[in-house]
């Protein structure tokens, strides 16, 4: 909706905003676990990163990830024939 004779937007909120913030946040978690469950079915490792921690300590971010990776490793059994 733009404000006559002007070119700002107006937006209306049916709800408040810290509202619709939490459902958005909330729908997202629950995307993002239906994803991993379907993404695990699949046979993926899923390991999310978030920028933060990239910020905080790269380092400690990398070792998260290959400590995952390595127990990966370890529980794969291969059958040898």
């Amino acid at each position: 909706m733009v404000a006559s004779g002007t070119n700002v937007p107006i937006i209306l909120f049916s709800q408040k905003p810290e509202l619709i913030w939490l459902n958005k946040i909330s729908s997202n978690v629950a995307r993002d676990l239906r994803n991993n469950e379907m993404l695990k079915a699949q046979g993926w490792l899923v390991i999310r990163v978030w920028e933060h921690d990239i910020k905080k300590s790269l380092e400690n971010t990398v070792t998260n990830i290959v400590d995952a990776l390595q127990k990966r490793k370890d529980s794969i059994h291969v059958k040898s024939y």
